[in-house]
């Protein structure tokens, strides 16, 4: 009888003392996402792009469950394998794994389920420095992840037929396995049937760095394991009987910008307890540090929630005002009500900077760097040194520069500086990005089409306009930019939109161009841009983004369906499509040119085989059509394009970065006038590593690259000197 009342109670306690969660697959260095079974756990889209519009681009960005772009993972064959695995942040029972997949064969459902302890329990991180990625097109890993199998059983999938897409969700009951050593890593994953070649894992596809996938398939080398960027959709269902610690979901990592005031920095806490009813986080804190002075506090509570709560909930901080050329640094540590606290290892910072009166603005975005904009990195920058490729090098003395993958998002004290300016020179903007809504600031979207389209700053490039300013845009995916196709494809701006009143645009269509190289064509006898089409007996440009960094692949180029009376079409598919234009819009005194494409991947011209060579860039044609877009932009300020050294301290521009990828890392600097430069990198305890410029230097901006994909993850510390004397140190987290 009292045997019988225990179990009882102790049925009822696990019950009370206990909650159901899936589990996302893990980050390195990171324990496993937490959503609770039946909470709305999320808080909204719409107040996250609202509350964090500030945040700086990062090539770490992970992609949660429930947002982004989801496929099928095709052009796979049987027995290919695919695995994920999670790293339980609290003691669990694993009861379930679910996943998602679509069909190209209905008749064809075969797959092999299995669960399995990973080789490695301390960090996931070892996964992504020990296994290549595919994507390279590498020799594989053939040393197996997987410790043992624990469980896998072959499954008969059943394709729903109502569904659409072919898409269907299968769960895998391992709770009877009664497996509780939950502290470790755990992988999930398929095998497909032979010869099936369907069906295939459900992913979000356009993952960036860091990897949450293994696979092991043939890749021409022989079968072997591989990283992919390709994050299956794959959750484990556990039951958590120990309390999970307070969980950092975002920190606002706060851009550079011109103000010196007060900033606000949203913190996103999440904390679920054992039981549920005793989650929540009671104090959470802000420390920052100026400069290299001594560290400060915030500290608040619950009070200071600005949406959500203590359980899932964002706090709102309010950091110093600084002076010109302070640096900020700051991190976040919680604690929960039961006692349980958080410290976060990741530090922010950011540094006021200013303007220079009567220069205008060269706005480079991150993604172009890392993406659409491919050569910069592989050609302006490592062959020339210069930022914004041409148009730094014409304009390096009347420019100034933002960057944003060094810098973050220029918010309105950045943009504004220019919008609000006097001179011609300086109420100019050349914005050169790809989707650049991510920005946060200057675009001013139409929120009614989408109410994804939430941002801090509406109106600063419109502003710029309306003062008689001039903007030179360039983005593949400006429709998407400005909020008239939220969806990509083809749309028509609507009446009153600022892209019709403000750019002359009645008609868009981004993505409507993917071939990996195109043909543009335009009128030779144009007073502005004729001679760039008279370089060539084809009076034409061959434009090539991908091409040469990366080998063929889609560039998605838009077109403009139809401007406003006016706009003065400047560059056309050979098929007719608009792709780029210039306008004077007499209403408020505004010059625009606009690109629907990468112009300065322009491929050279080869005399002797009266053809383009897509392996290099026309250096001249670029010259050409930066030279005629400033001169019709600027055309009463005489600007001169002759002096590139305009430099007057040296400083180290490359700083506090999260590297997740193998490419060489662009580290860059400005000196003002020849001098000896060592740039040096040391680990986190100073021991030196390696030097990446130990010589003498012409002035100006420099850009040099540090080799990483054979060095260890871990922390490093840039040093520059400058004839002698130290002037800049940052720091390099490297995380793949």
């Amino acid at each position: 009888m009292y045997r019988f009342i225990f179990l009882l109670s102790f049925v009822f306690s696990l019950n009370v003392f206990s909650f159901d969660a899936y589990l996302l697959p893990a980050r390195p260095g990171k324990k496993s996402e937490i959503v609770p079974v039946n909470i709305k756990k999320k808080i909204p889209t719409k107040i996250i792009a609202k509350l964090f519009t500030n945040e700086k681009a990062t090539v770490d960005q992970w992609l949660s469950y429930g947002g982004g772009d989801v496929y099928y993972l095709g052009s796979t064959e049987d027995i290919d394998t695919f695995l994920v695995w999670f790293n339980p942040p609290a003691p669990c029972s694993l009861l379930k794994a679910k996943f998602d997949y679509t069909y190209t064969d209905r008749n064809m459902n075969q797959v092999k389920l299995f669960f399995a302890e990973m080789d490695i329990n301390t960090d996931v991180g070892y996964y992504m420095d020990s296994f290549p990625v595919y994507h390279f097109n590498p020799t594989g890993n053939f040393s197996s992840p997987i410790l043992n199998i624990l469980v896998s059983e072959p499954e008969s999938v059943v394709p729903n037929p109502d569904l659409p897409g072919y898409v269907d969700e299968d769960t895998f009951d391992i709770s009877y396995l009664g497996y509780d050593d939950s502290l470790k890593i755990f992988g999930v994953g398929w095998v497909k049937a032979i010869p099936d070649f369907s069906p295939n894992p459900m992913i979000y596809a356009n993952g960036s760095p860091p990897y949450h996938t293994l696979m092991h398939i043939h890749m021409g080398y022989d079968s072997a394991w591989y990283m992919s960027k390709h994050e299956l959709i794959i959750a484990a269902l556990v039951r958590f009987y120990g309390n999970p610690l307070p969980v950092l979901r975002t920190c606002e990592d706060l851009p550079d910008n011109y103000s010196t005031d007060l900033r606000t920095v949203n913190v996103w806490w999440e904390d679920w307890g054992v039981p549920l009813d005793s989650g929540g986080v009671k104090t959470a804190i802000t420390f920052y540090q100026i400069n290299n002075g001594p560290i400060d506090s915030i500290i608040v509570d619950k009070n200071a929630i600005v949406y959500g709560d203590s359980t899932n909930g964002v706090f709102a901080f309010t950091l110093p005002g600084v002076s010109v050329g302070d640096t900020v640094t700051y991190w976040v540590s919680a604690i929960d009500l039961q006692g349980g606290r958080t410290d976060d290892s990741t530090t922010y910072s950011y540094v006021i900077r200013s303007g220079t009166p009567g220069n205008f603005l060269l706005l480079v975005d991150y993604n172009s760097v890392s993406y659409g904009w491919a050569r910069f990195d592989y050609y302006w920058y490592y062959n020339y040194g210069y930022f914004g490729g041409p148009v730094w090098k014409n304009y390096s003395n009347v420019l100034d520069f933002w960057d944003t993958e060094q810098y973050g998002n220029a918010d309105s004290s950045v943009l504004d500086f220019y919008a609000s300016a006097t001179s011609d020179s300086q109420k100019t903007i050349v914005w050169m990005g790809w989707g650049s809504p991510e920005l946060g600031a200057g675009w001013g979207a139409l929120s009614s089409v989408d109410p994804q389209f939430v941002y801090q700053e509406t109106s600063i490039v419109k502003k710029l306009l309306d003062n008689g300013g001039n903007l030179w845009l360039a983005d593949q995916d400006q429709g998407y930019a400005l909020g008239v196709t939220p969806n990509y494809g083809q749309q028509p701006v609507p009446a009153g939109h600022w892209a019709r009143t403000h750019l002359g645009i009645a008609g868009m269509y981004d993505d409507y161009n993917t071939a990996d190289s195109f043909s543009i064509i335009g009128d030779p006898t144009d007073p502005y841009f004729g001679n760039l089409f008279n370089l060539n007996p084809y009076h034409k440009l061959v434009i090539a983004p991908f091409y040469w960094a990366f080998g063929p692949g889609d560039n998605w180029t838009g077109v403009y369906d139809s401007l406003v009376t006016g706009v003065v079409p400047l560059a056309f598919l050979p098929s007719g499509e608009n792709v780029a234009y210039y306008f004077y819009n007499s209403s408020n005194d505004s010059r625009i040119v606009n690109c629907y494409f990468s112009w300065d991947d322009i491929a050279p011209y080869d005399p002797a085989g009266d053809t383009f060579m897509l392996n290099g860039i026309d250096e001249a044609a670029a010259d050409s059509f930066t030279i005629d877009a400033i001169r019709f932009l600027i055309c009463n300020e005489g600007i001169g394009n002759n002096n590139p050294h305009p430099i007057q301290t040296p400083r180290l521009l490359t700083k506090n970065l999260i590297v997740s990828s193998y490419k060489p890392l662009g580290i860059s600097f400005t000196i003002p006038m020849k001098g000896d430069v060592n740039l040096d990198i040391y680990d986190y305890i100073g021991r030196y590593i390696h030097s990446i410029v130990n010589g003498r230097l012409s002035g100006g901006v420099h850009r040099y690259y540090w080799k990483i994909d054979n060095i260890p993850n871990g922390v490093y510390i840039l040093k520059m000197r400058y004839n002698s004397r130290e002037v800049g140190t940052g720091k390099v987290i490297l995380v793949r």
